[in-house]
């Protein structure tokens, strides 16, 4: 995620690769991360 986070799309892609998951599920993930955690800032 710090990778996605950071622009570092060279090593974002390999840690998808190396976890088996595609680029687009890689961002998926990270937005539903960045929901998540915004619902607990919240205290949704």
């Amino acid at each position: 995620m710090l990778a996605q986070e950071s622009g570092e799309w060279e090593q974002s892609s390999e840690l998808a690769r190396q976890l088996k998951l595609s680029e687009d599920e890689v961002a998926t993930l990270w937005w539903q991360a960045l929901q998540w955690a915004q619902q607990v800032i919240s205290g949704v």
